[in-house]
């Protein structure tokens, strides 16, 4: 139960860089609307997707090469 966990979005802002969501509307598990509201209170970049599920295998993922390629990018800047 995480309902009393506190989240001190500015400390975690100052230790980290960039942020990038990656979300899908159709995700069973985390709604997009809550990576929305993570992403904006990390002032983070958000993609969504339509139909991307949980991005798993069983969803049709087995490699994000998009997702890493932007990361990559992030890191060498």
């Amino acid at each position: 139960d995480l309902s009393n966990v506190t989240i001190d979005y500015d400390n975690i802002k100052k230790k980290v860089d960039n942020f990038y969501g990656l979300s899908s509307k159709n995700d069973k598990y985390v709604s997009y609307k809550e990576t929305q509201r993570l992403m904006n209170a990390l002032e983070g970049n958000l993609r969504i997707v339509e139909d991307g599920g949980h991005f798993l295998e069983e969803d049709g993922f087995e490699t994000f090469t998009a997702l890493q390629d932007r990361m990559q990018d992030y890191m060498t800047r």
